[in-house]
């Protein structure tokens, strides 16, 4: 748009169009504790990247076999630009990694069925030492079996274990476990 106001002198306005400014949406899967670190960057940053689709009990198995629909009315609203996914996978859950393999494949097919967006994966490492979810090898071997394939990258730096976990044994409270939420900001703001 050109535009003279008087004599000698011309503004020039550019109209941008809204398509143009995209907002980055990160939309977080995962269970309970993905919740919470979630949450937890909310708590300690000052952007806002992310919608939560991680629900109580949804973990790697879930995923693979549950139901997608909150994820798809978030992302719906708020197209993804990338999707992070704290792994859960409870102890016992599966015999071994080619189990819980099987279960990550069925997952991913999932997700690219409804976004082609980077996926990026972080074993937290123990939001809780104690929490029937804490399997860390289990969880870091699919990460870097993923990475490896080329199916997803490793997020860093890692969920540390919370700072002020929860009675219950497994979560934490993501207000005052700003060193998980400063984990979380640490990847997500840059």
């Amino acid at each position: 748009m050109l535009r003279i106001v008087s004599a000698g002198l011309l503004i020039i306005a550019l109209a941008i169009p809204s398509s143009a400014i995209q907002q980055k949406w990160v939309g977080v899967l995962g269970c309970s504790n993905s919740r919470d670190i979630e949450l937890a960057y909310k708590n300690v940053s000052s952007r806002d990247v992310t919608w939560n689709a991680a629900a109580a009990g949804a973990t790697l198995s879930a995923w693979a076999r549950g139901n997608w629909r909150y994820f798809d009315i978030q992302a719906a609203a708020k197209p993804v630009t990338a999707v992070w996914y704290p792994l859960c996978i409870k102890n016992g859950e599966y015999p071994n990694f080619d189990a819980a393999w099987v279960d990550f494949l069925r997952f991913l097919v999932k997700l690219r069925q409804r976004t082609q967006a980077p996926l990026y994966l972080t074993p937290f490492l123990g939001t809780q030492t104690s929490c029937t979810l804490d399997t860390p090898i289990l969880q870091l071997a699919i990460t870097e079996q993923a990475a490896a394939l080329g199916y997803a990258q490793r997020s860093l730096p890692d969920i540390p274990p919370a700072s002020n976990p929860k009675s219950d044994g497994c979560h934490f409270d993501p207000v005052k476990s700003t060193n998980v939420g400063q984990a979380a900001a640490d990847f997500l703001d840059n």
